[in-house]
């Protein structure tokens, strides 16, 4: 790391700060592209000289660029560490959190949306093709979205998160990244519709893998995927975008895929589709139900996963698995995720699904979810759809 040293000198009653050593070419870079490449263009083929940067300075302050407050406007200062300035599809495209997907060039116009979640910012950077929505209708899934994470967290956890949306032949996929910055590649069929993309649930999913810290996933892919996996239908009927009795329908049928077979390790050891997502799935489940009942309703999951996110633990970060449940255990009292890390994670003992359902008092008839209140976790049950 450098460090940095400032100049501050005043052009128009406009303050400009250069960074000295090798700051001042990232910023030199950054307005030459803007001013002799044009706003849309994100590749440079080199940083400029310092002859260069002086001369981009003086034509920027001549052209007003860079100017103070004229006249019937307010003085503008300069934003604190907190602020989070628009993006433009040149600046995104020319980022870290981009430039990590390492995506084949797209001929045509770029476009960004950028969108407020409390304190964060949600940048949405759209590829020059058309889509069954709009800007508009993409802008509002993901705002949507967002803003279910955010309530379950209590803000959203990442100050910046870049959405890139390209295309793809049908249908949506995601991915989300985060060695270079948190961001989510949304791949786009031409058919996938406002109302489609909204009742489906890989955008939530994804922004959940967000919100939690990368983890070796040689051996413990299962823990955020089934994670994202246990979370997103809690998030959406939380937010109202999902009702109860989809939540526990899919669960009922299918949660029993992520049972262990025979030869099963434990999930560290046993990568299977199955038990990856599913088997992850119930891994939190169990979670968050033992903490509620061991701690009388004080605490759950979410407070664990709130405590982790509050100390770092975001995609941008990578965490052993100690520090996580260590983290997690502390926020709600308890060993608990420790303790049953220790049983399913390492050993393939097998969660009494028959009899977790009969406790919590929900079964499938037919197609119909059937609940039963006199249940002994009937209270437990429903804690987790509303707190």
């Amino acid at each position: 790391m450098f460090r940095e040293c400032f100049a501050m000198f005043s052009v128009r009653g406009a303050a400009i700060r250069c960074h000295c050593f090798d700051s001042w070419r990232v910023w030199a870079h950054r307005r030459w592209t803007h001013l002799v490449a044009g706003p849309d263009s994100h590749r440079m083929r080199k940083a400029p000289t310092w002859f260069e940067f002086c001369w981009v300075t003086l034509i920027l302050a001549s052209v007003g660029a860079c100017r103070g407050p004229q006249p019937g406007q307010p003085a503008i200062e300069s934003p604190g560490p907190a602020a989070q300035p628009a993006s433009t599809a040149a600046s995104l495209l020319d980022s870290p959190a981009y430039r990590q997907w390492e995506l084949p060039e797209i001929a045509g116009v770029w476009r960004a949306r950028s969108i407020k979640q409390d304190a964060a910012v949600i940048d949405l950077l759209i590829a020059p093709r058309t889509f069954a929505m709009d800007d508009d209708a993409l802008e509002r899934w993901v705002h949507e979205a967002a803003s279910g994470v955010a309530r379950y967290y209590g803000t959203f956890p990442v100050s910046r998160t870049l959405v890139v949306v390209v295309g793809a032949d049908s249908g949506l996929n995601g991915i989300t990244r985060g060695e270079q910055g948190a961001s989510v590649l949304l791949q786009l069929g031409a058919d996938l519709t406002e109302e489609k993309a909204r009742s489906g649930w890989i955008l939530t999913h994804e922004l959940l893998h967000v919100t939690f810290p990368s983890l070796d996933r040689r051996r413990y892919a299962w823990v955020g995927e089934g994670l994202s996996s246990y979370l997103e239908p809690l998030v959406r009927v939380r937010a109202g975008t999902l009702t109860v009795d989809e939540l526990w329908r899919d669960l009922l049928r299918d949660a029993a895929r992520g049972l262990p077979e025979s030869n099963d390790q434990g999930l560290d050891h046993t990568p299977t589709w199955g038990r990856t997502y599913w088997g992850g799935a119930l891994f939190w489940l169990e979670a968050d139900l033992t903490i509620r009942e061991q701690t009388g309703g004080r605490h759950s999951l979410d407070d664990a996963l709130r405590a982790i996110a509050r100390n770092g633990g975001t995609v941008t970060a990578t965490w052993t698995i100690e520090r996580l449940l260590e983290t997690g255990d502390k926020a709600t009292e308890t060993h608990v995720l420790s303790e049953l890390y220790r049983l399913r994670g390492q050993t393939p003992a097998a969660l009494e699904l028959d009899l977790l359902w009969r406790k919590l008092g929900v079964r499938l008839q037919g197609e119909r979810v059937v609940f039963d209140d006199a249940a002994p976790w009937a209270e437990l049950r429903v804690g987790l759809t509303v707190q």
